[in-house]
């Protein structure tokens, strides 16, 4: 198994930090010890602090936050100081990746699941996604060609016909305005990622326990609303 992260911002920060911790400092995660990559073109500054966790300012988030991690946990992590593209894509995306999508726009989306439906017969596809007070999160799982879990466009028009930008397309200006989020809808999001990678990815064997396996839950997709303090899973 290897980890990619796309996207090393609000959701994407809180999210390393969860997934580290359990793969190497938890006895579960310890057996694995997986490769971990993250990628993001962007770099920290003053006002990312409100809602991200900012490891150096004026740096690169990929790579300052994989020397973090390697520096806490020894993991076994390595930045990428750049935007996933049409280009690069197949540089990046490998054969049974979990593919972690934490970036804040449709076309991204699309990108990443067209590219892994046409070119992969294994992978998992975990992508999280919100707006002000509410999010949801997403998994596509495919095992030997066979979708075990939905493509995240089936569902979702919003990215089958994304007509946004991807970051490399943008402006400096377009990148600056950027949708106002709350910090608690982002940390909720990597929640429900790392919920959806804890029961999707990990368990326990009761034989070995040390043994660390692949197993399926049975949801698709998670909603939530921090308003109406709900969340409803879909199956």
């Amino acid at each position: 198994m290897r980890i990619l992260v796309i996207g090393i911002g609000g959701v994407g920060s809180y999210l390393i930090e969860f997934i580290t911790r359990l793969l190497y400092k938890s006895e579960l995660g310890k057996s694995l010890y997986p490769k971990i990559v993250l990628m993001d073109g962007d770099s920290f500054e003053i006002k990312n602090e409100e809602r991200q966790i900012v490891t150096m300012y004026n740096e690169n988030k990929a790579t300052s936050t994989a020397e973090k991690y390697y520096e806490l946990y020894k993991a076994n992590i390595d930045g990428i100081p750049e935007y996933l593209t049409e280009e690069n894509i197949k540089n990046f995306i490998k054969e049974e990746d979990v593919i972690f999508i934490c970036t804040d726009n449709y076309k991204s989306r699309k990108m990443i699941s067209d590219f892994s439906c046409e070119n992969l017969k294994n992978f998992i596809i975990i992508n999280g996604g919100n707006f002000y007070y509410d999010g949801a999160v997403q998994i596509h799982k495919r095992v030997n060609g066979k979708d075990i879990k939905p493509p995240i466009t089936k569902y979702h028009k919003e990215i089958r016909e994304a007509n946004d930008k991807l970051p490399n397309e943008m402006s400096c200006e377009e990148l600056m305005n950027s949708e106002p989020q709350l910090h608690p809808v982002n940390v909720m999001v990597a929640t429900l990622m790392y919920w959806c990678f804890f029961n999707n990815c990990l368990k326990i064997d009761d034989d070995e326990k040390e043994k660390v396996v692949l197993k399926d839950g049975e949801v698709f997709e998670a909603y939530f609303d921090m308003r109406k303090m709900i969340v409803n899973p879909v199956v």
